[in-house]
Protein backbone atom coordinates (compact mmCIF):
# COMPACT_ATOMS: atom_id res chain seq x y z
CA UNK A 1 0.00 0.00 0.00
CA UNK A 2 1.31 3.72 -0.82
CA UNK A 3 2.37 6.08 1.63
CA UNK A 4 2.02 9.67 0.97
CA UNK A 5 3.11 12.60 2.49
CA UNK A 6 2.76 16.10 2.87
CA UNK A 7 5.22 18.88 2.03
CA UNK A 8 4.51 20.18 5.36
CA UNK A 9 7.96 20.57 7.36
CA UNK A 10 10.03 20.29 4.35
CA UNK A 11 12.96 22.31 5.48
CA UNK A 12 16.01 23.06 4.06
CA UNK A 13 19.47 22.83 5.37
CA UNK A 14 22.88 24.61 4.07
CA UNK A 15 25.95 23.82 5.58
CA UNK A 16 29.07 26.11 3.70
CA UNK A 17 31.98 24.57 3.12
CA UNK A 18 34.12 24.62 6.45
CA UNK A 19 30.87 26.15 8.12
CA UNK A 20 28.06 25.04 10.46
CA UNK A 21 24.93 23.38 9.18
CA UNK A 22 22.06 26.09 9.08
CA UNK A 23 17.96 25.63 8.48
CA UNK A 24 16.55 28.43 6.55
CA UNK A 25 12.90 29.54 6.86
CA UNK A 26 12.24 28.21 3.26
CA UNK A 27 8.54 28.21 2.08
CA UNK A 28 9.32 25.61 -0.80
CA UNK A 29 12.28 24.03 -2.59
CA UNK A 30 12.51 22.19 -5.85
CA UNK A 31 14.73 20.17 -7.88
CA UNK A 32 15.92 19.29 -10.97
CA UNK A 33 17.73 16.38 -12.11
CA UNK A 34 18.50 15.35 -15.23
CA UNK A 35 21.31 13.78 -17.86
CA UNK A 36 22.43 15.72 -20.63
CA UNK A 37 22.08 13.35 -23.14
CA UNK A 38 23.98 13.57 -26.27
CA UNK A 39 23.12 13.80 -30.39
CA UNK A 40 25.19 11.40 -32.43
CA UNK A 41 22.54 11.06 -34.96
CA UNK A 42 24.36 10.22 -38.05
CA UNK A 43 24.47 9.27 -41.80
CA UNK A 44 24.31 5.50 -40.66
CA UNK A 45 21.24 5.98 -37.97
CA UNK A 46 18.56 5.19 -40.40
CA UNK A 47 16.98 7.85 -40.16
CA UNK A 48 16.09 8.09 -36.56
CA UNK A 49 17.78 10.55 -34.22
CA UNK A 50 20.57 8.75 -31.86
CA UNK A 51 21.49 9.46 -28.17
CA UNK A 52 24.48 8.41 -25.65
CA UNK A 53 24.14 9.42 -21.98
CA UNK A 54 26.12 11.97 -21.21
CA UNK A 55 26.97 13.61 -17.91
CA UNK A 56 24.29 14.26 -14.69
CA UNK A 57 23.22 17.74 -13.75
CA UNK A 58 21.06 18.85 -10.87
CA UNK A 59 19.44 22.37 -10.23
CA UNK A 60 17.63 23.88 -8.02
CA UNK A 61 16.05 26.95 -5.56
CA UNK A 62 14.74 27.80 -2.52
CA UNK A 63 12.26 30.38 -1.42
CA UNK A 64 12.84 31.82 2.01
CA UNK A 65 11.30 33.86 4.18
CA UNK A 66 13.61 37.11 5.42
CA UNK A 67 15.02 36.32 8.90
CA UNK A 68 16.80 40.11 9.87
CA UNK A 69 18.53 38.48 12.70
CA UNK A 70 19.89 35.87 9.56
CA UNK A 71 20.60 37.33 6.49
CA UNK A 72 21.81 35.32 3.80
CA UNK A 73 25.21 36.23 3.70
CA UNK A 74 25.70 35.30 7.61
CA UNK A 75 24.22 31.81 6.96
CA UNK A 76 26.50 31.16 4.11
CA UNK A 77 24.25 31.61 1.26
CA UNK A 78 26.30 34.13 -1.14
CA UNK A 79 26.72 33.51 -4.87
CA UNK A 80 29.63 31.32 -5.58
CA UNK A 81 30.15 29.79 -2.50
CA UNK A 82 30.28 26.08 -2.10
CA UNK A 83 28.31 23.50 0.52
CA UNK A 84 26.06 21.06 1.07
CA UNK A 85 22.53 21.42 1.07
CA UNK A 86 19.69 18.95 2.45
CA UNK A 87 16.45 19.23 1.57
CA UNK A 88 13.29 17.22 3.75
CA UNK A 89 10.24 16.17 2.05
CA UNK A 90 7.83 17.43 4.31
CA UNK A 91 7.83 14.93 7.75
CA UNK A 92 8.73 11.82 6.29
CA UNK A 93 12.35 11.49 7.61
CA UNK A 94 13.53 11.42 3.82
CA UNK A 95 15.03 13.72 1.57
CA UNK A 96 18.31 14.66 0.14
CA UNK A 97 21.75 15.69 0.13
CA UNK A 98 23.55 17.05 -2.28
CA UNK A 99 27.66 19.33 -2.39
CA UNK A 100 26.44 22.91 -4.27
CA UNK A 101 27.57 25.87 -5.81
CA UNK A 102 25.25 28.95 -5.00
CA UNK A 103 24.42 30.60 -8.32
CA UNK A 104 22.22 33.32 -7.70
CA UNK A 105 20.60 34.89 -4.90
CA UNK A 106 17.10 36.71 -6.09
CA UNK A 107 15.45 39.26 -3.77
CA UNK A 108 12.06 40.55 -3.31
CA UNK A 109 10.70 43.49 -1.88
CA UNK A 110 6.78 44.00 -2.29
CA UNK A 111 5.60 47.37 -1.00
CA UNK A 112 1.85 46.62 -0.55
CA UNK A 113 1.56 42.80 1.22
CA UNK A 114 3.37 39.90 2.18
CA UNK A 115 6.66 39.55 4.23
CA UNK A 116 10.51 39.60 2.40
CA UNK A 117 11.64 36.81 0.61
CA UNK A 118 14.72 35.90 -1.56
CA UNK A 119 15.23 32.72 -3.42
CA UNK A 120 18.42 30.53 -3.77
CA UNK A 121 19.20 29.05 -7.10
CA UNK A 122 22.23 26.19 -7.20
CA UNK A 123 23.24 23.93 -9.38
CA UNK A 124 24.89 20.46 -8.00
CA UNK A 125 28.85 19.66 -7.67
CA UNK A 126 28.04 15.63 -7.46
CA UNK A 127 25.19 13.70 -7.71
CA UNK A 128 22.40 14.29 -4.66
CA UNK A 129 21.87 11.21 -2.45
CA UNK A 130 18.84 10.05 -0.83
CA UNK A 131 17.88 9.03 2.52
Amino acid sequence: MPVFWNGIGGAVGFTPTGGVLMIVSNTEWNKDKKNKINDVTNANSGGNEQYISGVFAQTGSFTVVWDSTLPPDTNGLVEGNTGIISEEFGNSGHGYAQSVIIEQISMKVNAQQGAIMYTVTYRGIARPTYS
